[in-house]
């Protein structure tokens, strides 16, 4: 009988995270969790071993510990924006450098949860930060996996899921921000169910491949969607709010974010949602993925 695999996943309880060491864990793999805090880590997911480790400042030597005896890696740590708390090129960049310093030419395989519009050109900090870190995984000569998610919707929430969130739940009037905005989305357990596929060989190595329903939907057309799913009436108002405003309430979730908040309303999310969310899940299904379930289906099978 083949031994279990075990599988590292960092940033193990994170909103992608989670949702993949779950996975992961009913497709049979012996799973541990890696993340900034072990109390997060236990109180995510008490079942699994978890490694507290500052995933942005810990050195190659640190790594070479800690993935010893790691089959495979799940790469879904993460940050937004730069903060007093989090440092995006340390940690979409610099970190996966020493990991791979450390892992070398091990036989180990890498699984990268990037983004859907990761480019060195993108107009954020976040995009090209991710692009970087992607880079450097696919110059590797172990096995690895970028994939790409569009806008993840789950009963959890972070960065533009939780702004899409807020302003569906905003009372009284609908806010209308980015009228003219395509945005895709896609499950997060379609993103954890890629990766699982992935750690059990059945989609073939060096692939990046967007992770995303097809359908386009336009900001408000998702937000209606999300508010019907929360249960919330129809708003009695609409109002068109002016990109001055949208840039000036970035500036301070920004500044708030040197004082430790995360606010769903920082630049990057806006400018993220601005700029529009779209992928091709051309390459995914051509190389054994499934299809991910549109946002009916995935609101359908998510209760509020």
């Amino acid at each position: 009988m083949q031994a279990k695999k075990t599988v590292y996943v960092l940033g193990g309880y994170g909103l992608i995270g989670s949702a993949c060491v779950a996975a992961l864990i009913n497709a049979g793999f012996n799973v541990v969790g890696v993340g900034r805090s072990s109390v997060k880590g236990y109180q995510s997911n008490p079942s699994i071993n978890w490694h507290e480790i500052n995933i942005a400042t810990a050195s190659m030597d640190d790594w070479q510990v800690i993935l010893n005896d790691a089959d495979i890696i799940v790469n879904a740590a993460g940050a937004l924006q730069d903060g007093s708390l989090d440092n995006l090129n340390a940690i979409h960049e610099s970190a996966i450098s020493r990991i791979f310093d450390a892992i070398g030419t091990s036989g180990k395989t890498f699984i990268q949860i990037s983004a859907a519009g990761a480019d060195a050109h993108a107009s954020t900090n976040f995009m090209r930060s991710k692009a970087r870190g992607d880079q450097i995984v696919m110059q590797s000569k172990l096995n690895w996996y970028v994939f790409r998610p569009t806008l993840v919707i789950s009963r959890d929430a972070y960065g533009g899921t939780a702004l899409l969130r807020a302003a569906a739940a905003f009372p009284w009037i609908n806010l209308r921000i980015f009228p003219k905005t395509q945005i895709q989305i896609v499950a997060v357990e379609d993103i954890a169910h890629a990766v699982t596929r992935a750690a059990m060989g059945l989609i073939k190595p060096n692939l990046i491949a967007d992770i995303t329903a097809d359908e386009k939907y336009d900001f408000d057309t998702l937000k209606t969607g999300m508010r019907k799913w929360l249960g919330l009436p129809e708003w009695q108002y609409s109002v068109e709010v002016p990109l001055f405003l949208l840039k000036m309430i970035g500036i301070f979730a920004d500044i708030f974010g040197w004082l430790g908040w995360r606010s769903p309303f920082r630049s990057n999310a806006l400018t993220a949602l601005g700029d529009g969310i779209t992928g091709n899940s051309t390459s995914w299904i051509s190389h054994g993925g499934i299809p991910c379930r549109s946002l009916e289906q995935t609101l359908a099978s998510m209760p509020a």
